[in-house]
């Protein structure tokens, strides 16, 4: 099955960015996403497209009620006024043919044991399916082209676009990843070779595959982190360590100062004590004398660092 390279010049702006940042991601794929390894082979779901409306899935039957008045916007499309059971942005007359398109997928995906989820329920913002604990994003939307209006830009209002737009039929089913996204293909366009319907399988084998490296990837993303944290944790430590050693040193220092004023009163002191039994004193003025060496006696024992043991490092 070929699918096309590239959309036409004529379509719309969100259609080209996608194919633009799709062939950007796939040229410029990082180390590691070339080194996820290969998904486990599975048994590609089987999709039928015989449902009924009565027999449609829950989130499809959903969706299909939200939009049963439906009124189209600037490109001529409708289910993005909304949150849906699953995502939707087509024409109404193609409305009913995606629908049908989507409830293949979704039970085809919950027949293999996987979930799907309407938009807003996980960490995307469109329809989603849980597939080995990632979330895969899907949504259908079409094509459409566009002229310029034959209206004078000046005869425009604010709020008017140079552009009409026109619905070509043709879908797009998009694995509508935010970033970061897994490698491989995400969109798959109809043309004149072959039709949406048809390219289910290959769109659930990658979506299967796209869990798979995404969680390779999440894998590796947590183990880089991992890294980076022990790596600040050493670089926090470390800082701690030289903190401590630096109050350390600074404290051995202050103290070894301390040490030597106690020492140098100490050695006054004695001084003091040694004149006072050279010189003749009165009663009265030795008993003063007396007085004073005790508290300078005292307060060389305070200031002495000694007074309370050996230091040792804590």
């Amino acid at each position: 099955m070929r699918l096309r390279a590239r959309d036409s010049k004529e379509e719309v702006g969100e259609e080209r960015v996608f194919q633009q940042n799709e062939d950007t991601s796939s040229e410029q794929k990082s180390s590691d996403e070339k080194t996820v390894p290969e998904a486990p082979p599975i048994d590609v779901p089987q999709t039928s497209l015989e449902s009924t409306i009565g027999d449609s899935h829950p989130l499809v039957e959903q969706t299909r009620t939200a939009l049963e008045d439906p009124y189209p916007d600037t490109y001529d499309r409708i289910g993005n006024s909304r949150p849906l059971g699953v995502s939707v942005n087509v024409s109404p007359g193609t409305l009913s043919r995606a629908l049908s398109i989507l409830d293949a997928f979704v039970k085809a995906a919950e027949s293999a044991g996987w979930e799907a989820f309407e938009e807003h329920a996980g960490d995307q913002p469109a329809s989603h399916l849980l597939i080995e604990g990632e979330e895969i994003p899907f949504r259908v939307t079409e094509k459409v082209t566009r002229e310029e209006k034959a209206i004078p830009e000046s005869e425009l209002s604010i709020t008017d676009s140079k552009y009409r737009y026109h619905s070509t039929g043709r879908l797009h089913f998009k694995l509508s990843f935010q970033h970061p996204s897994p490698p491989g293909q995400k969109k798959w366009a109809e043309d004149e070779t072959g039709e949406l319907e048809r390219m289910l399988p290959d769109i659930l084998e990658r979506a299967y595959k796209s869990a798979y490296d995404g969680k390779e990837a999440r894998g590796k993303r947590k183990r880089r982190a991992r890294k980076r944290e022990e790596k600040r944790k050493a670089r926090e430590e470390k800082k701690k360590r030289r903190k401590e050693e630096k109050s350390r040193r600074k404290a051995l220092v202050e103290t070894a100062s301390q040490w030597s004023k106690s020492q140098d009163l100490r050695e006054y002191i004695e001084e003091v004590r040694r004149r006072v039994d050279e010189e003749p004193l009165t009663e009265e003025k030795r008993e003063k004398v007396e007085e004073w060496l005790e508290w300078a006696e005292t307060h060389a024992d305070r200031i002495d660092p000694l007074s309370d043991g050996l230091p040792t490092r804590e």
